[in-house]
This record gives C-alpha cells, sequence and structure tokens, in this order.
C-alpha cells in the first residue's frame, strides 16, 4: 500500500499517466460522448443532445483513463508512434542524436508500461539497449558540464533531447561530480606535515 502511495504521489509517475494514446471503442459507451468532443477541442457544448460515445470511434485519451477502459474491454489501444518498429529502428541506429523529450517526456515509463500491457519483449529490449547507450553518453556530458558551466551550444542541445529520466541520471551525476571535486579540494589543515591530519595524544 506504502509503494502504491508513493507511486501516486510521484511526479513521473503522473508524467508517465499523463500521456497520451491512441483508443478505438469497442462498445457505445453511454455518458461518454464528452470525451470525443473534449479530445476534438470542441468542448462539451458540442456533445448535443447524446452523450454516447459510438462504437469504433477513435479518441485520444490519457493513460490513467485507458488502460482501465482497456482492461474493461471497452476500448483497444494503439502504440504510440514513438514505439513503433519503424521509429525504433531509427532511435537504435544512433540512439544518443535521437530527440526522446520531443516524442515523449516519459518514454522510458510509458514505454515499460505498454510493453507489459501488450506483452511485448523486443520493445522492453529495446528500451533497455536504448538507455545503456545513452545513459554512456549522458555521464559524459554531464561530467564535461560539471567541470565547465559555460556549457557549449551542442552541449544544451542535447540536455534539450533528454526524457525526464535521463535528465534525473544527468543532474545526480553533476552533483555527484561537484560533491567529489568539493571533497578533493577541501582545505588542508596548515598545520598537518603533507596533508595528513593531526594525531591526537592521548592524555596522561
Amino acid at each position: 500500500m506504502a509503494a502504491a502511495m508513493n507511486d501516486y504521489y510521484s511526479l513521473d509517475a503522473i508524467e508517465r499517466d499523463a500521456a497520451v494514446v491512441s483508443c478505438v471503442f469497442a462498445i457505445d459507451a453511454a455518458g461518454l460522448g464528452y470525451l470525443e468532443a473534449m479530445a476534438t477541442g470542441h468542448g462539451t457544448a458540442a456533445i448535443g443532445e447524446s452523450s454516447t460515445l459510438k462504437k469504433g470511434t477513435k479518441v485520444d485519451l490519457p493513460l490513467w483513463l485507458a488502460l482501465p477502459l482497456a482492461k474493461r474491454r471497452m476500448v483497444t489501444m494503439s502504440l504510440p508512434p514513438y514505439l513503433s518498429h519503424r521509429f525504433r529502428t531509427s532511435l537504435m541506429a544512433d540512439p544518443p542524436s535521437v530527440n526522446l523529450a520531443d516524442r515523449c517526456p516519459a518514454f522510458y515509463g510509458v514505454g515499460s508500461t505498454l510493453a507489459d500491457v501488450f506483452q511485448r519483449d523486443d520493445i522492453r529490449q529495446d528500451l533497455l539497449q536504448c538507455l545503456v547507450v545513452r545513459f554512456q553518453r549522458i555521464l559524459e556530458e554531464a561530467q564535461l558540464f560539471s567541470a565547465d558551466k559555460n556549457a557549449s551550444a551542442a552541449q544544451v542541445q542535447f540536455r534539450q533531447r533528454l526524457a525526464t529520466a535521463e535528465t534525473a541520471l544527468f543532474n545526480d551525476k553533476i552533483e555527484t561530480q561537484m560533491a567529489y571535486r568539493k571533497w578533493r579540494d577541501r582545505e588542508v589543515d596548515p598545520g598537518s606535515m603533507g596533508g595528513t591530519r593531526k594525531k591526537i595524544r592521548p592524555s596522561t
């Protein structure tokens, strides 16, 4: 229960669940006509006399709503374009160069969730391999950035391409590097010899 509550209040979980997926209704859904109106930007005023969402209607829904509806077999979900085989093939050709933030900031969270829903081990493996490759580049860029805060245009662009989870890794690496440098460059006691600590003699 505690783990569920922690996930509920997690910003990463909120961002993941807000991601939109395409759904097709498998039934006539009474009282849900407003979803189509809201998805098309017309608002609830455009619903008219009937609030029934007709079978076969395609609507983009946030993940938090799409998942329970799919579980009840009310909708059929589709994989978003950024998890398609075509995109993943392009991604794996050069993982560090792809702008994941532009596709979906919660790329890994959404990808992992939908890989479970669709039982797609290939998606899960691609996500893992992508993160492994990009992780190495993230560490390198973070180390450079921590050494010189005057980031180049290329470094700024790289950071802007990161998914939310990757940005957290980037920031964690910077904090670690700064803490290490602070420890390394700490002031040495002037009275000590060669930077060693003074020995405290026991009182007699």
